[in-house]
């Protein structure tokens, strides 16, 4: 380790001897790091409050310990969830840097002097935190904007804590057994220090959001100026409006307020499958009309259509009381491991639901049970994908939210029309056809492999590579089950052949109801001989129809 790094690792430990985690400092061999007398004066005493002195310590470190902390926030798969709701309080505000440094490097990184981009530039800051500030400006062109800037050594600064973090993580790793490895964290947090860093990421997902709501009458999202964009500069559209966390709302406001984000994180969530994973009051801009704009794009996720479909069976499920059902699909979207004691899993599962089924109405929160699940799917060892994860906790933090806004708020009221909308919506023809028409694909290059693989079989067989133990009674029949094969292989290959010409063709004049009569007659063939095959091997797989059963060898 480099010289420099040893007197950060010294002073980090100071600061946790500091905030009484002198015990930590001691079990896993830190105290070396101390000056040799304060290494006999250490409390070694063991406290319960071990969450709040440790994000205490965060703040007075700065920098990529709260940026750690509050990825640690969302993440209850990788620490307890009562260390998550302490890194929530993390507050990560820093001194801003002067604008002549920002001068510098919004010129280097746009290549053009700062005043051919910006008509003015507010010198004051409006936000300043670990990795970046925030300054008002106004492009040539007489649009508002947001400029956000990256701090000078930034990345140097945060590349030399994780590598801190790393020889910190494996002096603790072998005393940790019940949650992540400290390694896996820091690695989870290296890749996420990564992508902030990188602002055209962000950028990116601010673009996504504005075209998923470019037909919203409630929502804003910044547009991006990516003329303007760069890894460490970030410019977009200004939004004149106050944060949630500051705002002062009428009684009368507050109803359509709390309906407005809810609206706003359901469609996300549950229609787009992209949502913003920490919808905080501080994240959002309270704009006239009851109208909301998005802030920082940093932390989102994404759900692939099958996961999504998951969600919404899990939440049909807790809505019908279906207990089996909640279980079924908990299993479908994590993956339980030889650790996982199934039938543990599925006593907790139920306790869990049955005390929600049994809260008041006031203190039953929908959000708050699905977040329960899936922390008991980790405390089960059944691993679960880290978006779900994210989606469990951005409920969370939406519903908190429009409570924030309006104590009467029922999430759960609130989603059971759009629920059934949204499954309507999924039931229509066309997107019927469409699901039809991406499983068919996938079927026809699976089956497309098929001859490959099977010569891959017959060069092993030729070889001697695969040995096969055969019935005497049986040996009469290969010849003809190979010949059976090797015709269903053909029917096979021209299903799929016909499946993709029906997919190729489908806007190929003329057409019935927009879709073409080549793509109809090549669909309706394939489904014909797929009917044709699977009957065929359901006959001959039945237990009355056995071709090998009424022979007999010679004597």
């Amino acid at each position: 380790m480099q010289k420099s790094n040893l007197k950060r690792v010294s002073s980090i430990v100071n600061v946790l001897v500091k905030h009484g985690l002198g015990h930590f400092v001691q079990k896993y061999g830190l105290t070396r790091h101390l000056p040799f007398l304060k290494r006999f004066t250490i409390t070694t005493t063991e406290t319960g409050d071990i969450p709040i002195r440790l994000r205490k310590a965060m703040e007075e470190l700065g920098g990529a310990y709260v940026k750690l902390g509050q990825l640690l926030s969302l993440r209850p798969d990788l620490v307890p969830s009562t260390w998550c709701d302490e890194f929530k309080k993390l507050l990560d505000k820093t001194t801003p840097f002067s604008y002549e440094q920002i001068k510098v490097i919004v010129e280097k990184e746009l290549g053009k002097p700062i005043k051919k981009i910006f008509s003015s530039f507010d010198k004051k800051p409006i936000g300043s935190a670990s990795i970046a500030q925030v300054h008002k400006a106004t492009l040539r062109s007489g649009k508002k904007v947001v400029v956000k800037v990256q701090r000078p050594q930034v990345r140097e600064k945060f590349e030399s804590d994780i590598q801190i973090l790393y020889y910190l993580a494996r002096k603790v790793d072998r005393y940790i057994k019940n949650h992540a490895s400290p390694l896996d964290i820091v690695e989870e947090f290296e890749n996420y220090t990564k992508k902030e860093l990188d602002f055209t990421i962000e950028a990116k997902n601010a673009d996504k959001f504005h075209k998923n709501f470019r037909e919203s009458s409630k929502v804003e999202i910044p547009k991006v100026y990516w003329q303007y964009t760069t890894s460490r500069v970030f410019v977009m559209e200004y939004f004149k409006g106050e944060k949630l966390s500051e705002a002062k709302l009428k009684k009368s406001q507050k109803p359509k307020l709390a309906k407005t984000i809810a609206e706003c994180f359901f469609k996300q969530g549950m229609e787009d499958g992209f949502f913003h994973a920490d919808l905080h009051p501080g994240n959002i801009l309270v704009l006239p009309k009851e109208k909301i704009a998005l802030l920082d794009f940093g932390i989102v996720a994404e759900l692939d259509p099958t996961l999504q479909k998951l969600e919404l069976e899990m939440y049909i499920a807790i809505v019908n009381k279906d207990v089996k059902q909640v279980i079924r699909v908990l299993l479908k979207e994590g993956m339980p491991t030889e650790e996982t004691d199934l039938q543990a899993f599925a006593i907790d599962t139920e306790n869990i639901l049955d005390e929600w089924y049994g809260a008041e109405l006031k203190s039953a929160r929908i959000t708050s049970m699905m977040y329960h699940l899936f922390n008991n799917c980790v405390a089960h060892k059944i691993k679960m994908p880290t978006n779900l994860i994210l989606l469990g906790k951005g409920m969370l933090t939406a519903e908190g939210t429009c409570l924030y806004v309006d104590p009467q708020f029922d999430f759960m009221e609130f989603s059971r029309p759009r629920i059934a909308k949204l499954l309507k919506k999924q039931k229509r023809p066309d997107k019927l056809i469409k699901k039809f028409m991406s499983k068919s694909r996938d079927l026809a290059f699976k089956l497309a492999d098929i001859p490959d693989e099977t010569m891959d079989v017959l060069e092993k067989l030729k070889h001697g590579a695969i040995k096969v133990d055969m019935a005497y009674t049986d040996v009469r029949h290969v010849g003809m089950d190979i010949n059976k094969s090797s015709n269903r292989l053909a029917y096979a290959m021209i299903i799929a052949a016909l499946i993709v010409a029906g997919s190729l063709l489908i806007h190929l004049q003329p057409s019935i109801h927009g879709y073409s009569v080549f793509s109809i007659l090549s669909l309706s063939g394939a489904l014909i001989l797929l009917i044709a095959l699977f009957v065929s091997v359901l006959r001959e797989g039945s237990a009355i129809y056995d071709p090998h059963k009424k022979w007999k060898p010679r004597r």
